[in-house]
């Protein structure tokens, strides 16, 4: 197989995390990625003598689609970075500080990022509870939380939980101004992290906004995406529950809203 086998073109939603970025952090960003990902380019390439602007433009287009006209500079632009980073890289290799300990392992990696995961499982399981039913007698239980990422946006907490089997996922919201809460029950497939949930929720006209220029900004009260000034309510949803009290309890798998 040829390289270009392995990587195919992004779409639109796959772009939209690196259009909102400048275009400083867009190129280190990408640079970056392809340095981490060199030793399987490498491998799958028939011949490689090091970044082309082949190779970097094929890794660029399988995440980030540029505007028309755009993609030559920005090659030009991320392997230019390449070649900074990688003596960035060089240096601290020679100067790293020697400890007297084990070296790091991939085990330690994996038990990081499973404390972090229970944290975050542990701070949403306080905020609100996902309770369905046994199909042996139908009394209650309570589903461990699956938190894929927590953040702050629009002065909003905001938790996206990819819930557990047989529940939907979920995004928690507290204002940080007003203390108020709500949890939007999302419609279809698990999100994958923070972005997927948002774009998920965004309604196409704050997603055509993005792409146009315009100011997109979620809204807390409104309950949907401000575009222009105007609030555009979020999709996907099957159902939100307001209140602290309602938090504490809310449906597995709540019924789909009617349209």
């Amino acid at each position: 197989m040829a390289l270009r086998d392995y990587y195919d073109t992004a779409d639109v939603l796959a772009s939209l995390s690196w259009i909102t970025m400048s275009e400083r952090a867009r190129v280190a960003g990408l640079a970056n990625l392809y340095l981490n990902e060199e030793a399987t380019i490498k491998s799958r390439s028939r011949s490689y003598n090091g970044p082309s602007k082949g190779t970097v433009g094929l890794f660029i287009k399988s995440l980030y689609a540029p505007p028309r006209g755009a993609i030559g500079p920005t090659i030009d632009a991320v392997l230019m970075e390449i070649q900074r980073q990688r003596l960035v890289r060089l240096e601290r290799k020679k100067n790293r500080p020697w400890i007297a300990t084990m070296p790091f392992s991939e085990h330690e990696g994996y038990a990081r990022k499973a404390a972090l995961k229970k944290r975050m499982n542990r701070l949403a399981r306080r905020r609100y509870r996902t309770c369905s039913r046994s199909f042996m007698n139908d009394a209650p239980s309570y589903s461990d939380p699956m938190v894929v990422g927590i953040t702050t946006v629009a002065d909003c907490l905001l938790i996206v939980d990819a819930s557990a089997y047989n529940t939907q996922p979920r995004v928690y919201l507290k204002h940080k101004s007003t203390g108020k809460e709500k949890l939007v029950v999302l419609d279809g497939r698990d999100p994958a992290e923070i972005t997927d949930a948002m774009l998920r929720m965004a309604p196409e006209r704050a997603l055509r906004g993005m792409f146009e220029g315009k100011p997109i900004t979620l809204d807390f009260e409104g309950e949907g995406f401000l575009v222009d000034g105007e609030t555009q309510p979020w999709r996907n949803v099957l159902k939100v529950y307001r209140g602290r009290k309602a938090l504490r309890k809310t449906a597995a798998c709540p019924e789909k809203k009617k349209a």
